[in-house]
């Protein structure tokens, strides 16, 4: 009797699905910058179309300059984090990467996701872990379908996955992108080891919710010299180090080791883009850098690297003869529209923003219907 018992219950655990595991050890953010732009400021990048709840539920990020010339250029994870989805989903989203983040709120500690699409591609995989700054990716257009952005959201909601149009289109589920990073330029407890929960995402769309829906405009890039229409934040400052509470003996450990770390140059987790937003070499770096070794007989000592230039030039415009100046481009929309302002955006007014045309913009609605979500 107690055989055939024991037999059965072997049968069914042998029979119950494998469940991974739940939750996973992260380190906790020490703050949030912008997805764009050195150190993440989002200088050189504006805000094309907000979030607007029943609308457009993120923000797509452009190159001041319009068009594709932001095609390539780098992503950073906005925060410490861990990958949930690196994936191409195709349709209207592409290469798609969602990081989530554990941090701290005084003493209680949160958690939210950040997504990333239309990537040209993407260097991380799910499971991985990051640290802020780290690129993730590029700048994409998603093979074409739309001029290059990066379309950007936070989530409140950690079940939400890739099933948009499961869930309400709303505050109770998503952030302001540009505002929560503001808000969270600096988080406590940094660098804290924290248990963030894991496999939240249905495997299966859940039902859609219905709601209204709300057109987002799109705006073109601003004119040199406007303000951004987004909340300006400044480069993180680089960890404080533990100053010891006695000085060390020296010829101790301790004191090599502190001698070691003031001697060290500082540097930042940001990794440095190739191409055409090369940095110039540091002079420190270059400073100290050896000479080139002239062991070998007639060896030369190689030629000087050239500085970059500090800003890319912009993009000639290929149907524009030179010498002439290409003509503005027009709204394809009501005039009483081309001027309507996003609530949670500054108003924009005829005189600092040049609407493009909805036709041909690149920022197309899905065409495949639903999808889980139009707007992207």
């Amino acid at each position: 009797m107690r055989l055939s018992v024991l037999c059965a219950v072997a049968f069914i655990v042998s029979a119950l699905p494998l469940r991974a595991e739940d939750t996973a050890v992260v380190r906790a953010a020490d703050g949030f910058q912008l997805p764009v732009g050195p150190n993440g400021t989002g200088e050189g990048y504006y805000i094309a179309r907000g979030y607007r709840p029943n609308g457009h539920l993120g923000e797509d990020w452009n190159g001041v300059h319009g068009g594709n010339t932001d095609l390539g250029d780098p992503v950073y994870a906005i925060a410490s984090g861990y990958v949930m989805f690196a994936r191409n989903y195709h349709v209207g989203w592409g290469n798609v990467v969602i990081l989530r983040h554990a941090y701290y709120e005084g003493s209680t500690l949160k958690f939210c996701d950040s997504l990333y699409g239309h990537l040209l591609d993407f260097s991380v995989q799910e499971g991985e872990q990051v640290h802020r700054g780290q690129q993730i990716g590029r700048i994409g257009n998603n093979f074409g379908m739309y001029e290059a952005h990066l379309h950007f959201e936070m989530r409140k909601n950690l079940q939400i996955g890739m099933f948009r149009s499961s869930f309400a289109r709303d505050f109770s589920n998503y952030f302001t992108p540009n505002e929560f990073v503001a808000t969270h330029h600096a988080c406590p407890n940094g660098n804290h080891m924290a248990n963030i929960p894991i496999n939240t995402y249905p495997p299966v769309a859940p039902p859609v919710v219905a709601g209204p829906h709300v057109e987002s405009p799109v705006f073109g890039p601003p004119p040199a010299g406007a303000p951004p229409r987004f909340a300006r934040v400044s480069p993180l400052p680089p960890p404080a180090r533990v100053v010891p509470s006695s000085t060390p003996e020296p010829g101790s450990v301790e004191a090599r080791i502190e001698r070691s770390l003031e001697s060290t140059t500082s540097f930042t987790s940001t990794p440095i883009p190739s191409g055409k937003h090369s940095a110039k070499p540091s002079t420190a770096l270059a400073a100290a850098s050896p000479p080139p070794s002239s062991s070998k007989k007639g060896s030369k000592a190689p030629a000087p690297i050239a500085d970059a230039p500090a800003t890319p030039a912009p993009l000639a415009n290929k149907r524009t003869r030179q010498g002439q100046t290409p003509a503005p481009a027009t709204a394809n929309r009501p005039e009483t529209e081309t001027i309507e302002s996003d609530p949670l955006l500054p108003a924009p007014t005829t005189t600092n923003v040049v609407p493009i045309q909805r036709s041909g913009s690149g920022f197309k609605v899905d065409r495949f219907g639903d999808m889980r979500g139009k707007g992207y």
